[in-house]
This record gives C-alpha cells, sequence and structure tokens, in this order.
C-alpha cells in the first residue's frame, strides 16, 4: 500500500493476512479514535489474490463505495483505499492507501 497522506507509511504485505485498527495488536496500528479497534483485514487467497474486509463500524471504502462491515473487495492495482470518507474530513486528515500489486501471485501493501 503506498500512503496518500502524511500520517501513514508505506506498508508490504508479508502475511498471508494482515489486520489494520487502532489497537495496538494490529499489524498495522493507526492511533486515531475514529478508527475501529480492528478496522479492516488484509489477506492473500491461495492463489495470491489481494483482499480487504471491512471490520469497522463507519466503514472503509474503495474510492467513493463503501465496502460494508463483514464484505470483502479483491484488491487490483490502483485501488484506492480509504480509512475515513474522504469527503467527512478536512483534507489534512485524509487517511488512505493506494493497492499496488508487484506481480502475480507476490503483492505490497504500502500504507
Amino acid at each position: 500500500l503506498t500512503a496518500f497522506s502524511t500520517v501513514l507509511d508505506n506498508e508490504t504485505l508479508i502475511k498471508k493476512k494482515i489486520t489494520l485498527g487502532r489497537r495496538s495488536t494490529n499489524d498495522i496500528a493507526i492511533l486515531d479514535a475514529r478508527l475501529s479497534g480492528e478496522h479492516c483485514l488484509f489477506f492473500l487467497n491461495d492463489e495470491g489474490e489481494c483482499f480487504i474486509e471491512d471490520l469497522s463500524s463507519n466503514g472503509t471504502f474503495i474510492e467513493d463505495k463503501k465496502i460494508g462491515k463483514g464484505n470483502k473487495h479483491k484488491l487490483t492495482s490502483g485501488d484506492k483505499i480509504y480509512l475515513l470518507h474522504h469527503s467527512k474530513v478536512k483534507p489534512d486528515e485524509i487517511m488512505g492507501y493506494v493497492f499496488c500489486a508487484l506481480n502475480e501471485g507476490v503483492n505490497e501493501l504500502k500504507r
């Protein structure tokens, strides 16, 4: 995932499952009260495809579309992932990533 905000860092997917959320026990911990304790889950299936599952109360978004709690979305290169809807926060508070697939079967998450 490539971060497109100054409050986040880039991340690389090195495990089959990565949790992101407010709690320090997440693989990617972001200490922001607007995020859920476990906000979303990134995971690879057996074919090496990367998915995101929304675990949050307030939503995780691909572009302007809410994934919806408990729902999954297959990620493709260039997908913009917003942890808060970008229209509801100040420009300097936008939190999100762009998903970048490195090559078939190997994916990278940059935060």
